[in-house]
């Protein structure tokens, strides 16, 4: 019945007679590297296998002798293999050191899909990466994660990443290392630096999705966002724009990608106070003991009825208490007045909040 290969289980055929003609070998070798038994092995390394490779520092050579050197490829055509055909053929790429102790760079040049795997334990502050060796465009390593991507024997490029100008949040205060390691940023830190897409031909696809909406003069030149210590709002575009309307005025229109305004300090302002019977200021009735049929009380000299600032309390002879002659008291308004105690530039007044790391835009 032949054998069964390893991740796939295909089928195998077997020689029988045909030795020599259909492949003499079950796995591919150095002088049998077109046998059809080993074409079967190496289809299922290529849509199953796993390749370690256990080195942490150095350019390892993957394209040569232990993932097969394709010499010249074609990739329209297919490549043209030679040399041994060993491990190369694996869905699988990963990186498994333990501690890197300088950049790690894993060159192969066999077109097609693969997954990059950067599993090394401890980066030590340097990067994993992949490239053909042939001066094409090279992609760095997120550390733990598993990455699709594409070779087509000159230069690599990841799968399905996200849509240029979307948003990424990071939880650190750095670029990651890995970003630097790729050819063309695939990611860039939003700190309102400038950029020119005719430059740098692969920042075309985030001009033509931004413009200028974060600065720029055009013609190619544009700003990415400035998001430093800054909140991002999402636009409205259409019905009553709440960052343009209501109390106050912030400066921003919510309709406008791009538009900024506003500050974290409450502004200087004034409170007034009126005083609500300016002309008579407040009044406090007395009892004047020398009220019509009153005595007064002896050593005791009241002033006289209807004198302004009236005099005091007294009872009168009959040690009652009831009013004769009511008086009222002098009046001074009270001169109140409130004022700022802000300073020239206003005071703190930020919402709670937690700087949790740093925004980048995709390329």
């Amino acid at each position: 019945m032949g054998a069964f290969t390893t991740n796939k289980m295909f089928k195998a055929p077997t020689v029988a007679g045909d030795n020599g003609i259909w492949g003499n070998a079950f796995t591919a070798s150095a002088t049998d590297p077109t046998g059809l038994n080993g074409d079967i092995s190496m289809l299922d390394g290529v849509l199953g296998g796993v390749l370690q490779i256990g080195t942490n520092t150095g350019t390892v050579g993957y394209s040569g002798a232990q993932i097969a050197d394709p010499g010249s490829p074609t990739p329209g055509a297919g490549p043209t293999l030679g040399g041994s055909i060993g491990s190369a053929y694996n869905a699988v790429i990963r990186a498994t050191a333990g501690t890197l102790a300088g950049n790690l760079v894993i060159q192969i040049r066999i077109p097609g899909f693969y997954i990059l795997h950067n599993a090394v334990g401890n980066q030590n502050g340097f990067t994993v990466a992949v490239n053909t060796g042939f001066g094409g465009r090279q992609l760095g390593l997120p550390p733990g994660k598993m990455q699709h991507a594409f070779c087509d024997g000159t230069n690599w490029d990841f799968v399905n990443m996200p849509d240029p100008g979307t948003y990424w949040d990071v939880a650190g205060s750095v670029t990651p290392l890995w970003i630097g390691a790729c050819t063309n940023a695939p990611w860039l830190l939003c700190n309102g630096a400038a950029y020119n897409a005719t430059a740098n031909a692969f920042l075309q696809p985030l001009f033509n999705q931004i413009g200028t909406a974060y600065g720029g003069t055009g013609q190619a030149n544009f700003n990415v966002p400035d998001l430093c210590n800054r909140v991002r709002a999402s636009g409205q575009m259409g019905g009553t724009q709440r960052l343009s309307t209501g109390l106050g005025t912030s400066g921003i229109n919510g309709a406008v990608i791009g538009s900024a305004g506003g500050n974290e300090q409450s502004e200087q302002h004034n409170h007034n106070y009126t005083e609500p019977n300016a002309s008579q200021g407040h009044k406090h009735a007395t009892y004047d003991g020398l009220g019509v049929g009153g005595t007064g009380l002896a050593g005791i000299t009241p002033s006289g009825a209807g004198s302004p600032g009236g005099g005091i309390p007294v009872l009168r002879s009959d040690q009652t208490n009831t009013a004769l002659n009511t008086l009222n008291t002098g009046f001074q308004t009270t001169g109140i007045s409130i004022s700022n105690t802000f300073n020239a530039v206003g005071s703190g007044n930020a919402q709670p909040t937690i700087v949790a790391g740093l925004t980048f835009i995709k390329t």
